[in-house]
């Protein structure tokens, strides 16, 4: 028996979902809340990063046409960054006159759950090849039977 420790991506990639994953019009999520209490059930010390202008001290950078955040989330000395548009409910850049601190924070917690997916949690749900392949095919393509099994159970 080994006593070797799982990595940080091998562990949260195992981490069951399926009846946390939400919907919202045509897509599937799970929520910030979710990925940070789920992250933190496995990896109590996990912090994040809010990342402010250095300049404007504000919570979010801009370019003088469009503005996003920058969050961070370190597990176990490795920290992984996030940068994503503060957007609009169709999910569309908002132009930098029109950027309010509701849609700042929804587009940091939105960051936040995918800094957390790089550390391996929830990763199906942000793979780009979720739409346009069913994730089955893919599993049975390049893994074992038992595998694309437990994976369909875990998801």
């Amino acid at each position: 028996m080994s006593n070797q420790k799982n990595s940080v991506f091998s562990t949260l990639s195992s981490v069951a979902i399926k009846d946390k994953v939400e919907r919202k019009g045509n897509i599937d999520y799970l929520s910030w809340a979710y990925a940070w209490s789920l992250l933190k059930q496995h990896y109590p010390t996990a912090q994040r990063v809010v990342y402010e202008d250095p300049v404007t001290g504000w919570n979010y950078f801009s370019d003088g046409r469009t503005a996003w955040v920058k969050v961070g989330v370190i597990v176990e000395e490795q920290e992984h960054i996030d940068y994503l548009p503060i957007m609009d409910f169709r999910n569309q850049a908002i132009p930098v006159d029109r950027v309010n601190q509701f849609e700042v924070n929804k587009a940091i917690q939105r960051s936040t759950a995918k800094a957390i997916a790089m550390h391996g949690l929830a990763q199906v749900q942000y793979h780009p090849c979720k739409s346009m392949i069913p994730l089955d095919k893919i599993f049975s393509k390049y893994f074992a039977p038992a595998y694309v099994q437990q994976r369909k159970n875990r998801v």
